[in-house]
């Protein structure tokens, strides 16, 4: 998650992580992601949102997310302290969506920060039958502050976006989906943040939403924390004060996600916070009216481009530093993970594509 301040910390590096993601530069030797649904379960589960996965489905999921990000979140992913490993998550993103039978593409854009970089957006297309409709967008950054391997932020969310992509495989879409990993979210000194996403919305040219027709953002969404460790800042209280009552309520525990959207992508966040209820997992919706201007940490993250351009969108994530110590810190590591929380957010968001109508 993009923060507009600069964070202090060591630039951990480890050696056994960059030589784990490395190998994906160059080869596909890699676990094949487990094909957790057959066709009749995922059906049930569009036609019936009171459904849950059967437990075997879910504990496979599980595995898969959990690898995905022990993989990515072995060292930093920063274009500029850390090409080479920046360079093999890329690959390895794309490498997974192949796999899902999406097309591939990267995405390179200029980064203006003195040094001549270009970033990369890898970008994957999963053909839908109605293929001139707009198309229904996943997105989650993939790139980290110098400093931190990001497992919550954001290899979490990019193990989500390809869980989705899994889940989605070989089923009868209506629509196109496209997935989109973001580059350069990130702060790029002396530079802000935002970057691959702003560069991908003005790719769709003048009218965005002729190609998109919804958004899902996944930003940080593996992080719980027992009770007392969650914060609310007091302007969110003002905002929203049914949701600051649930979680006062439930002693500060941090284990819910949010779905934070604006204006016309309102009615995701409250479709997403019901379907979600069927896997157990409260997803609490923080819907701003189209009328209000938005504070600056609800405008944190690549939902912020795509909703400024028109673009119906939500971004679920687990309120980053507001519950995480270990935001943007060399801590930020696998084990710090709820790996069950992100595999019912990818089922929920999975099951909203599917059967999403505009």
């Amino acid at each position: 998650m993009h923060r507009k301040v600069i964070l202090s910390g060591r630039h951990a590096r480890s050696a056994k992580g960059g030589r784990r993601l490395a190998r994906y530069a160059g080869e596909r030797q890699y676990i094949a992601w487990p094909q957790v649904l057959t066709d009749e379960t995922f059906i049930d589960i569009v036609h019936d949102m009171n459904s849950e996965l059967p437990q075997t489905a879910t504990a496979a999921l599980v595995d898969g997310i959990r690898e995905t990000v022990r993989v990515l979140a072995g060292t930093p992913r920063h274009g500029r302290s850390s090409p080479a490993e920046h360079a093999a998550a890329a690959k390895l993103i794309a490498h997974r969506l192949e796999d899902c039978g999406c097309a591939v593409n990267r995405q390179e854009f200029p980064i203006a920060d003195g040094n001549g970089r270009r970033g990369v957006n890898v970008i994957g297309e999963m053909r839908g039958e109605d293929a001139p409709a707009p198309a229904v967008l996943i997105g989650a950054h993939y790139d980290t502050r110098p400093e931190s391997p990001g497992a919550d932020d954001n290899a979490s969310g990019v193990a989500a976006l390809l869980a989705c992509a899994a889940l989605l495989k070989g089923r009868k879409l209506a629509r196109t989906v496209v997935f989109a990993a973001f580059d350069a979210e990130e702060r790029q000194d002396p530079l802000g943040g935002l970057i691959g996403s702003t560069a991908y919305v003005a790719s769709l040219g003048v009218n965005p939403r002729r190609h998109i027709a919804a958004a899902f953002i996944f930003e940080s969404v593996g992080y719980a924390s027992p009770a007392g460790a969650q914060k609310v800042p007091f302007g969110l209280k003002l905002l929203f004060p049914v949701q600051a009552w649930k979680v006062a309520s439930s002693g500060y525990c941090g284990d819910f996600l949010i779905g934070l959207s604006k204006g016309s992508g309102n009615r995701l966040a409250r479709v997403l916070a019901k379907r979600s209820a069927s896997s157990g997992l409260q997803i609490l919706p923080l819907t701003v009216p189209s009328w209000m201007p938005a504070p600056a940490d609800l405008l944190r993250s690549d939902h912020a481009p795509v909703r400024r351009a028109g673009i119906p969108a939500v971004m679920i994530g687990d309120t980053a530093n507001f519950r995480n110590p270990n935001y943007h810190l060399s801590t930020d590591v696998p084990e710090t993970l709820d790996y069950r929380m992100i595999a019912a957010v990818s089922e929920a968001v999975a099951i909203s594509v599917a059967a999403f109508d505009d």
